[in-house]
């Protein structure tokens, strides 16, 4: 399921409707950051039966690498 949903929930379509600004910086990351690689790595630590259903890793991976970047914290971070 995990690497399943990475394409849709990421795709240039779902980028162009929800983030208006081409200078944000998720919309950077996307450019620049091997993605798929990265999914494929955290998978294993994963179950799809197990636990409550997951944000796409992809949102998590960006949201951490933005936070870590510039020292936030995660309520910064979000907003």
């Amino acid at each position: 399921m995990v690497t399943s949903t990475f394409k849709e929930a990421f795709s240039e379509e779902w980028v162009k409707e929800h983030i208006k600004d081409s200078l944000n910086e998720l919309v950077i990351y996307r450019k620049v950051i091997p993605w798929q690689s990265i999914v494929e790595r955290l998978v294993p630590f994963y179950s799809a039966g197990k636990g409550r259903f997951a944000k796409p890793l992809r949102i998590m991976v960006a949201l951490t690498v933005i936070g870590r970047l510039r020292t936030l914290s995660d309520e910064q971070v979000v907003s």
